[in-house]
């Protein structure tokens, strides 16, 4: 009788929480016959059971408030609203006979939030892996905004049901450090041909790929990876053809230097002298800065030899006597010899003296036959001998 008094009162708090279970004990109490002795083992049971109930119910709803500050995934609200019901089912409607049952799914409620809160809790393990992860790669996903907002809001998204999250963001932060790879390669490609002058497509090669940076910076996305490899490939094999252009132009001008350094006789030569002195300013300098025409230096070669036939061309149509027998192997050495123009002109207007002093001299011989002519015969003859023999002399001077 004394133990259950105890009982009863020491658990009055807690039986009172049940109050179907509460007037079963205080019906059972009020009604009991003493008469028939003082065994009240049963009622012991039930009462033990119900204080148990509500220690786990206790339990099972302290559990419920630290699973209740997560979001709603794994069925988590609907595992602390099924505690909610039992919770007040127990509280209004439970019978001392249910409280074995209620035991049982207070601790499989209480077990099951344990559970879902350690699904939680493993969450929270691989989302700082997750952000760590791209805390320590943000050297590279720092450099496409768009890429790292995307990557932003596939873990605001997280987890994803039947997906490997931390799995896809290293596949996604992989991908990035590959493409950054071949980003940095194609840059020192590029930037090793910024300072060269604005030749063979060198201009058109750093501006796309400056626009390509731009673009990846601001736009790319994970699914546009595989679309810029062969663009950023396709740049770089251009900014390698720019550098071998600019090789192979230094190896022309360097043939252009050493076929003037022959001193061929088709040219002046002081056309050709200033001409290599410009070449050779070019090729001591790092031809790849300087601007320059290589098909222009090509082409005043071209003129330089044209110039000289013309120049040559020119001085037999105004003296042609230059082809004749007597001075054709005079002129023909001169044409083929590296000189300069103005000694050309001079050994012509050389030779046009000579020749003029022998046609003086013709005259002068001329003049002595008229002389002579003039003591033999009549006056009015003197001018048709002068005329024949002037015929003569012409004639002479002609084929000489």
């Amino acid at each position: 009788m004394v133990s259950i008094a105890d009982k009863v009162v020491n658990g009055e708090a807690d039986i009172s929480k049940f109050v179907q279970a509460k007037a079963q004990v205080e019906s059972y109490l009020d009604g009991h016959d003493f008469r028939g002795g003082f065994q009240f083992d049963d009622m012991n049971k039930k009462i033990d059971s119900l204080l148990l109930l509500r220690s786990k119910l206790a339990t099972m709803g302290e559990e419920a408030k630290k699973l209740s500050v997560h979001p709603d995934r794994y069925g988590s609200q609907r595992a602390i609203g099924l505690c909610r019901d039992l919770a007040i089912k127990c509280k209004e409607r439970l019978k001392l006979e249910e409280t074995e049952k209620a035991v049982a799914l207070a601790e499989a409620n209480t077990q099951k939030l344990i559970s879902i809160r350690s699904q939680f809790e493993s969450d929270g393990d691989v989302l700082y892996q997750i952000n760590e992860a791209i805390d320590s790669n943000m050297n590279v996903l720092g450099k496409f905004k768009a890429y790292l907002a995307e990557i932003r809001r596939y873990v605001d998204a997280f987890p994803h049901s039947g997906q490997d999250d931390l799995g896809e963001i290293n596949k996604r932060i992989d991908a990035a450090k590959q493409i950054n790879t071949l980003l940095e390669k194609t840059q020192k490609s590029v930037g090793s041909i910024k300072g060269y002058a604005d030749r063979h497509n060198k201009k058109a090669v750093v501006t796309r790929f400056q626009s390509v940076v731009n673009e990846m910076a601001s736009k790319m996305c994970y699914a546009d990876i595989e679309k810029y490899k062969p663009i950023l490939g396709d740049i770089m094999k251009q900014a390698q053809m720019v550098v071998k252009s600019f090789e192979d132009e230094k190896s022309e001008l360097q043939g252009v230097y050493d076929y003037l350094c022959t001193r061929n006789a088709n040219k002046w030569k002081e056309d050709t002298e200033r001409m290599i002195d410009k070449v050779n300013d070019l090729l001591h300098s790092d031809t790849k800065t300087r601007a320059f025409d290589l098909s222009q230096i090509k082409s005043n070669l071209k003129d330089l030899v044209d110039r000289r036939s013309k120049d040559i061309k020119a001085t037999v149509n105004e003296h042609p006597w230059l082809e004749n027998d007597q001075h054709y192997g005079f002129h023909s050495n001169l044409v083929n010899s590296y000189i300069t123009k103005s000694y050309y002109y001079s050994q012509v207007e050389y030779a046009r003296k000579e020749r003029l002093k022998k046609i003086w001299k013709w005259v002068g011989i001329s003049t002595g036959i008229v002389g002579g002519v003039l003591l033999i015969i009549n006056y009015w003859k003197v001018v048709l001998t002068v005329l024949i023999i002037a015929a003569v002399i012409l004639f002479f001077i002609a084929k000489d």
